[in-house]
């Protein structure tokens, strides 16, 4: 069994590159919130290889009313680690992070497949 554990944000910026941004730099996979004291970035690993990762950070969605949101950001799985289910542990520990701090949302925006 797979556990999620929280993970340094420096540990993400590879699987970002290679999965999200291929095309841009390590720098551009750099977000704005990476460092704020309540962000969590999530890890999954197979053989201690880091083959999952998702970042959650307490970010109001000003299209809705809605205080205390949180917005999930830079999920990707490694291709070889994908249909495990590894996505949905990281989804339900983001929502279990979130939930421990009050969350009354969470969202995302621009999800790709």
């Amino acid at each position: 069994m797979k556990d999620v554990r929280k993970i340094k944000i420096e540990d993400t910026y590879a699987l970002r590159h290679q999965i999200l941004r291929p095309h841009q730099t390590i720098d551009q996979c750099r977000y704005p919130g990476d460092f704020d004291e309540l962000t969590a970035h999530l890890g999954i690993f197979e053989a201690d290889e880091l083959v999952g990762i998702l970042s959650i950070y307490k970010v109001q969605n000003n299209e809705i009313e809605i205080p205390d949101s949180w917005q999930l950001r830079a999920m990707a799985t490694s291709t070889g680690a994908r249909g495990k289910g590894y996505g949905f542990k990281l989804l339900n520990a983001a929502e279990v992070y979130a939930s421990q701090h009050q969350a009354l949302c969470i969202w995302a925006i621009n999800g790709r497949s």
